[in-house]
């Protein structure tokens, strides 16, 4: 249930601005510089070799739990 109306004047469009801003600049023969690349990708995570990795640590640990228990 929605208690207000929306009104759309409240928020602003700040990507638009800036890309309008840059697009100034340019007409103006400004040079522009480039947002620096970021330093090191981040890390990616093979998930399914993490999941196989925990289903096989756990099968082995319930393996040991019952050969002690025998």
């Amino acid at each position: 249930m929605q208690t207000t109306d929306f009104d759309p004047s409240q928020y602003r469009d700040t990507s638009r601005e800036r890309v309008l801003d840059l697009i100034e600049q340019k007409a103006s023969g400004q040079t522009i510089a480039a947002a620096p690349a970021a330093e090191e990708p981040t890390r990616v995570v093979d998930l399914m070799a993490a999941l196989e990795a925990s289903v096989a640590a756990a099968r082995d640990a319930k393996k040991s739990a019952e050969k002690k228990g025998a």
